[in-house]
């Protein structure tokens, strides 16, 4: 009797020691998983809007435009488009108002030879469009 608590006690002591052992060796998860995207609407006059969260969750195989649409209809935002879905008008900022435009930027970096479409956006990006 004794002998079988003390080999039950050892084997569970082994397998807290391996598990111990290994839990540092496991893979790490990515770091954005579980990040969502940021969409920023930059008004250019010092008024933002920020979208994130449950109305802006990450969808696979998202891109700028995408994103841009589900935040202007969270917040009922009227968007008007060009050809290549670049937007024209962003809540009644009209491209060549103050001889501004509206540019986009993911996670810093301007997008200057990619269409709306074309941008794929990634969990944990951050999406702005600035009016300059």
């Amino acid at each position: 009797m004794q002998k079988s608590k003390l080999l039950t006690i050892a084997l569970i002591v082994g397998v807290l020691i391996i598990f111990f052992a290994f839990r540092g060796r496991l893979p790490q998860q990515n770091q954005t998983e579980g990040k969502e995207i940021t969409v920023i609407i930059d008004y250019g006059n010092g008024t933002m809007r920020r979208f994130q969260g449950d109305g802006i969750a990450f969808m696979k195989d998202e891109n700028a435009w995408s994103v841009l649409q589900r935040a202007a209809a969270s917040a009922s935002i009227p968007l008007e488009v060009a050809s290549g879905f670049y937007p024209t008008v962003i809540n009644g900022k009209h491209n060549g108002e103050e001889g501004k435009r509206w540019a986009l930027y993911v996670n810093g970096e301007r997008q200057i030879n990619n269409a709306p479409l074309e941008v794929v956006i990634k969990k944990g990006d951050e999406v702005v469009w600035r009016f300059e």
